[in-house]
């Protein structure tokens, strides 16, 4: 089955643009296109992109989806090696890109709470005023996301504050 062909229904689709906004939508090809891969050069279309801004939006969505039996795929910022983001089944992504704040950070208490799109050297550099570190250190440091680190174990080459002090919590 060619599922670049196959369109959402009407309902899902409305409820999706109430869900995100409009804006914050893509179902045109051209648009979804870049969203069909990740570094891995994989590549399948996606019948729609949401970029989410809000915890309740990804809960909300993942529940339309369930309803609709629309497959999910969740992205970070897709410079994964893995094609974990590659929407194989079509479906939608469900951009986390716009999720980038760091919620929380207590030096005290030795946590932070970070969104899942805030890339990576956003937090080390954030925690890294206090004296903290995030281990991961993967040379897409800059462009790479929280969420993907977590998600695919990405803790970066052997040379880097992974070897001494560990991977992904």
């Amino acid at each position: 089955m060619n599922v670049a062909a196959v369109t959402l229904p009407q309902p899902f689709l409305r409820r999706l643009k109430h869900i995100v906004g409009a804006g914050n939508c893509r179902t045109d090809p051209a648009d979804c296109w870049a969203y069909g891969y990740d570094n891995s050069k994989r590549h399948a279309l996606p019948q729609a992109v949401a970029f989410a801004a809000e915890h309740d939006q990804v809960r909300e969505l993942a529940g339309l989806c369930h309803e609709f039996e629309v497959p999910l795929v969740a992205r970070g910022r897709g410079t994964g090696t893995t094609g974990a983001t590659t929407p194989i089944q079509g479906g939608l992504v469900l951009s986390l890109e716009r999720m980038d704040r760091l919620l929380e950070f207590s030096p005290d208490n030795r946590y932070a709470v970070a969104q899942p799109g805030m890339t990576n050297e956003a937090l080390q550099q954030a925690v890294g005023r206090a004296g903290f570190f995030w281990p991961p250190d993967p040379t897409s440091s800059a462009f790479c996301s929280i969420g993907g680190n977590l998600a695919c174990n990405a803790a970066g080459p052997a040379r880097s504050n992974t070897a001494r002090r560990g991977t992904t919590p």
